[in-house]
Parts: C-alpha cells; structure tokens; sequence
C-alpha cells in the first residue's frame, strides 16, 4: 500500500497542499515484491548451455561423420553370379541339368581407399573443429546474455535506492517548508522529481524482468521461475599483449576446421588421381556342362580408354584453390577481429577504471556536498536535484561502461580461447 503523511493545512500554503496531494499515493515507484529469484553463477550456467540443442545438433552432426570414415574404410562386398539351364547334346542322344557359378572380387578399390579415408579424416578434424566453435558462439550468447541481466540487476538496485534516497528528500523538504526554511514550490519540486525517479524505476523493472525472461527461456528454466545472476561486474582484466592475442587466435576452431578441409580436398585431389588408374579385379568360376566340367581363375581389367577422370580432378583441384584461399581469408579475419576485439576490451577497461576511480567519486562527493549546504539553506531544492541527476546520469555511464567492456573482452575471449 502506498502511504501518505499528514500535515496540519492550516501551516500549509496552497503550492505545498498541492504537493502533498500529488505525494498523497507517495512519492517514487510502487513497492515492489517478487519471489526469491533462482541465483545462478556463470560455471552453473555454462553448464546448462552444454545441454542446448544447439551443441547436441552439433554432436550429432559429428557422430554422423565419424560414421562415414568408418564407411569410408569398407571392403566393398564381393559379387557372386550363378547360371543354371538345360543342356542337350548334339545329337539329341541325352540331356542334362547346366549349372555355372562366378566369384568376382574388384581389387580397383586398393588404390582409392587410403586417399578416401584420410579425406573422411580431415572430414572428422573439420566437423571436430566446427563443434567447438559453435560451442564458443553459443556459450559467448549466452555470456553477453549474463552481462546483460548483471546490468539490469545493478541500474534496478541504483535506481531503488535513488528512489528511497528521493522519498526521504520528500518528507525532509516538507518538514523545512511547514518551518518556513524553504519556499513552498520547493515541495511540488521534490515531489515531482520523486515520481520521475519511481517511474524510471517501473521501466528499468520491466527490462529486468524481460532479460530475466530471455536467459530463462534460453537455458531452459520452467517458465514462471524469476532467474537472476550471481556476478561482478567490475571484474575486468587487462587483455594480454597484441602478438599473444594473434598467436592463440590462430587457434581459433574455425581456422582449424578450415584447414581441415583443406587437408579433405588434398586426399580428394589424390582419390581422382587414382581413379583414372586401370582398375584391376580377380574372378573364379566353376561350370557344370553336359559334356564337361570346368574350373579356372581370371583377372579382369578396366582400361580407362576414354574416361582418364580429368573433369572430376580438375574440380577436385579447384575445390582444392578454393579451400586454401578460403583458410587464407579466415586467418586474415580472425586476425583483424582479434585486434579490434582486443582494442576495444583494453579501451572498456580503461574507460571502467576512469570511472571508478575518478568521475564516480567526484560526482559522489558534489551530490553529497550539494545535500549538505541545502541543509543549511545556502542552496535551492533545484541544486540538489541537479546534483542527483548527475550523479544517477554517472552510475548508468559507469555501469554501461562496464557492461560494454565485459561484452568486449568476452568477445576477444572467445576468439582466443582464454577461459572459455
């Protein structure tokens, strides 16, 4: 329930009756009640991202390749043919049930399987490689996510105790104009600026709820369950040097499925070479006749007299070209981001520790400066709101600065794999 406080009015001038009406509600935002939230750390929540559908596509995507150096490593099956009629001699005297079976075994297979299975290899390299990397895109989402919830909760706690600091400027400003210390307007002032407090409190309450219900939604929480984060968000290091940023960023998943695939079409490459090679394969035969009966072996040979499997290598080599400008292009990008991802974290941390340790303070101390002198009637109720309001305008750029920078190095982290 909101609740008022009551003043003789015969004490009162008609501008501080008016602002003790609108205060009449109480000034500032609504209390606010919610259940205990469900508090996770970011390990407990890296945890659940493991489990996202996402990663488990990925794994199943995985499994599905390493099955296919398992094909690519079959014997192919040998091929069996039987023959079966009836024979009669010449010259019509007898006759008699025929019979031929043929075991054919093709031996082509022998040049091309070694280049096959290393290509389904590096197939298992590239789709390894590809995993961890989303696993990183999924889990910097997620992080950002984090980060995000983290601010909404510290503007939320700002802003509440803004909002109580407000209604206690209320009910001191109305205790100096019934005295005569203060002029009447003053309290419509104080008052005014009370519910321009506890309605950006509603707002800022309403984009928690909504970044709590994202996470939620995201890492599979029951919905109706509130969620919020245990984090700190002044945790910020300093990223490591420039050379050591570019060095572990050419350990980026990425890159290395990339040169994975490069390693496939190098075995593709050697695979159509050979199968323009003659290709050879073994037979052997039984017959029954009516006037014989036959054993033997044979080798069959397939000559490529005109198909040497020139337009399936020349595609392999292109493939080839265009694997390796692929890699090429990835570590250049991989190399500009992990600058720009670096320079930007160094910055964030720079600009957050500008602020901590010089403009907060100062701000701070103008506000509380400026609440001082009030009280001593050598300032306005105007200096005072002004002073708030810098302040407030301070704490959102601090934490926005924060949240900034914890975004940026999370970036730069997972190019580079540091922590993640």
């Amino acid at each position: 329930m909101r609740t008022g406080r009551r003043l003789s009015v015969r004490v009162l001038g008609p501008a501080v009756l008016l602002a003790f009406m609108m205060l009449a509600p109480g000034a500032g935002a609504e209390p606010f009640e919610e259940e205990t939230p469900l508090r996770l750390s970011w390990d407990e929540l890296r945890r659940l991202a493991e489990e996202h559908p996402v990663l488990a596509a990925g794994r199943f995507e995985l499994a599905a390749v390493r099955d296919a150096v398992t094909a690519a490593k079959a014997v192919p099956n040998p091929g069996v043919e039987a023959t079966t009629g009836r024979g009669t001699a010449i010259d019509g005297t007898s006759s008699r049930n025929e019979w031929g079976v043929t075991l054919s075994i093709p031996l082509g297979w022998l040049a091309e399987r070694g280049p096959r299975v290393d290509a389904a290899r590096a197939e298992e390299r590239s789709a390894a490689s590809e995993v961890e990397a989303l696993r990183r895109d999924v889990l910097l989402q997620l992080r950002l996510m984090f980060w995000e919830l983290a601010y909404q909760q510290r503007w939320v706690e700002v802003l509440e105790e803004l909002d109580r600091q407000t209604r206690e400027l209320v009910r001191l400003v109305s205790l100096r104009v019934e005295k005569g210390e203060a002029r009447p307007v003053e309290a419509v002032r104080v008052v005014v600026e009370a519910e321009t407090i506890g309605a950006e409190l509603e707002a800022s309450r309403a984009a928690l709820a909504s970044a709590r219900d994202r996470l939620s939604a995201w890492v599979g929480v029951p919905p109706g369950r509130s969620l919020a984060v245990e984090a700190d968000l002044e945790d910020l290091d300093p990223p490591i040097d420039l050379s050591g940023t570019r060095t572990r960023a050419h350990g980026h998943p990425s890159l290395l499925a990339a040169a994975a695939r490069v390693d496939a079409d190098v075995a593709r490459v050697a695979e159509a070479k050979r199968a323009g090679f003659p290709s050879f394969g073994f037979a052997a035969f039984v017959d029954s006749e009516l006037d014989r009966r036959g054993y033997g072996a044979g080798v069959q040979l397939e000559i490529p007299l005109w198909n040497w499997n020139l337009g399936n290598i020349r595609q392999a080599r292109n493939r080839l070209a265009a694997s390796r400008e692929t890699l090429e292009a990835r570590q250049r990008d991989l190399e500009a981001r992990a600058v720009a991802f670096r320079a930007a974290c160094e910055g964030g941390v720079t600009r957050s520790r500008h602020y901590r340790e010089r403009i907060l303070p100062n701000a701070t101390r103008a506000a509380q400066t400026i609440e001082r002198t009030y009280e001593l009637g050598e300032v306005n109720i105007l200096d005072v709101i002004d002073a708030r309001r810098t302040l407030l305008a301070t704490r959102r750029d601090y934490l926005e600065a924060l949240v900034g920078a914890q975004a940026d190095c999370s970036r730069l982290d997972a190019l580079t794999g540091e922590d993640w």
